[in-house]
């Protein structure tokens, strides 16, 4: 697997977004390099409708979420080549709520067998 972090942060085992800027985003991505199972929950805290969560497969949205949710179970197959990305995007005016999107309990399967995800 292959991790690309760039405005995320890592606080006790969750992911959080650090984009607070108007016009700007947050992105993680995962690369299979080879056949797995990724689980995960999420949430968001965001203002509705404008800054979002965006989980997309391979450039294809799966999700979109903004406002207040609570955490959400969620996994995605993965094969070879294939990646999965989280992306908070924010708009250009009004910030609400903690402005950010969250990721906890990432981890993927290859193989039937479950690891737990080690960010830097």
């Amino acid at each position: 697997m292959c991790f690309e972090l760039s405005n995320w942060n890592k606080l006790n085992a969750v992911l959080k977004s650090t984009n607070k800027t108007d016009n700007s985003s947050s992105v993680y991505k995962i690369t299979a390099n080879e056949n797995i199972v990724v689980s995960f929950e999420y949430r968001v805290s965001s203002e509705q409708n404008y800054d979002k969560l965006i989980i997309a497969k391979n450039g294809n949205a799966l999700e979109t979420k903004s406002g207040l949710t609570s955490y959400v179970a969620y996994s995605v197959t993965l094969n070879v080549g294939e990646y999965l990305t989280f992306t908070y995007s924010k708009d250009g005016s009004q910030s609400s709520n903690d402005d950010c999107a969250y990721i906890k309990n990432l981890a993927y399967a290859p193989n039937g067998e479950v690891e737990q995800v080690t960010t830097q």
